[in-house]
């Protein structure tokens, strides 16, 4: 099966959850995939069922990033690899595979979101092997 949309958003971190809330807000037709079982990239990454024991401030902003894409016109597709990307006059055909098994999406315009790096937060000892 193939879906169609305007635009499609390779990455749901800060940036690509960002430009689908815009593009929505635009009314455009708007996908997401992104690897990860939630929104937010490296930078907003949470561990599901888990909830922080005192008040977190990028938590507190991840949540609110996650909900606004929500309530957004955006269809997210999570837990997705792209595994081919084409590109012809008419625009993108991206291919997917998911938890449901392949996804063909034709769309217009294609952002590529594809993150930050890793937070480091160094810990007494970091610099030593084995410390993580």
């Amino acid at each position: 099966m193939t879906f169609h949309c305007d635009v499609a958003i390779l990455g749901a971190g800060p940036a690509g959850a960002s430009a689908a809330i815009e593009a929505g807000k635009r009314g455009l037709a708007v996908m997401v995939f992104d690897e990860a079982p939630t929104a937010g990239g490296q930078v907003y990454r949470i561990a599901p069922l888990i909830r922080p024991a005192h008040h977190d401030h990028d938590r507190a902003a991840g949540d609110a990033l996650r909900a606004s894409l929500a309530d957004s016109r955006t269809d997210v597709r999570v837990r997705q690899r792209i595994w081919d990307i084409e590109c012809d006059d008419n625009g993108f055909t991206i291919h997917a595979l998911g938890d449901d098994g392949p996804t063909r999406v034709r769309a217009r315009a294609l952002i590529v979101a594809n993150g930050a790096q890793e937070r480091h937060v160094p810990v007494s000892g970091w610099e030593r092997p084995g410390v993580i």
